[in-house]
């Protein structure tokens, strides 16, 4: 079943959806790093990564976000260091700072 967007089954799995949903925001994140995110200031890469990313991740989230998700915690990672142009051994704690 389908509400509003948000895909129930008969096992309140939603499993399916987080990865229909982390698929959506992979594709937003590989268009925003194709609108040349380098010649951005950082301010305006956030409110991008704001705008197309996090809200498609954090859709629904009050229904189906009561457990760890490490997809969506990897997708946010990524998008940190590309914004901040970070080195891939830079540790999450040092991007998350700002």
């Amino acid at each position: 079943m389908k509400y509003l967007g948000l895909e129930f089954d008969y096992k309140i799995s939603w499993k399916d959806y987080k990865a229909r949903i982390a698929s959506k925001a992979r594709a937003s994140l590989a268009i925003i790093c194709r609108m040349g995110l380098e010649h951005l200031s950082v301010a305006a890469a956030v409110n991008l990564y704001s705008g197309l990313v996090r809200s498609q991740l954090e859709y629904g989230a009050e229904i189906w976000g009561g457990e760890a998700w490490p997809e969506g915690e990897y997708i946010q990672n990524i998008m940190a260091r590309r914004i901040l142009n970070c080195n891939s051994k830079t540790p999450i704690a040092a991007m998350m700072v700002i």
